[in-house]
């Protein structure tokens, strides 16, 4: 028999599991938070740790994949735009094409 959820709650971190960054904040019956006045840091990788706890007290968790913080827009590279030539025949349609046109080396 299960007692049924009495609450969550939300951790974050710099690994899985690890609560530096903030502790376990209580959400009730929500399954949706918004985090606000966090310090994350450009560049590194959080952890966000979710706990339900039941009726009767028991727990369990589950951890996120890791999140990293990228602040850096994309930069362009040399390659072009195609748009098919310098002329076009219609006048409603344009095709465009554009590979390896951005880069971003903190994303990928």
């Amino acid at each position: 028999l299960h007692s049924g959820v009495a609450k969550y709650e939300y951790a974050i971190g710099t690994s899985p599991g690890l609560m530096d960054v903030r502790p376990f904040v209580d959400v009730g019956l929500t399954n949706h938070v918004v985090a606000r006045e966090l310090l994350l840091q450009k560049g590194h990788t959080y952890y966000v740790t979710i706990r339900a706890t039941d009726h009767v007290g028991l727990q369990t968790t589950s951890t996120s994949f890791g999140i990293t913080i990228d602040t850096t827009p994309p930069s362009v590279t040399d390659a072009r735009v195609d748009v098919g030539g310098r002329y076009l025949m219609s006048t409603d349609v344009v095709s465009v094409n554009w590979e390896g046109l951005f880069s971003d080396l903190e994303s990928g």
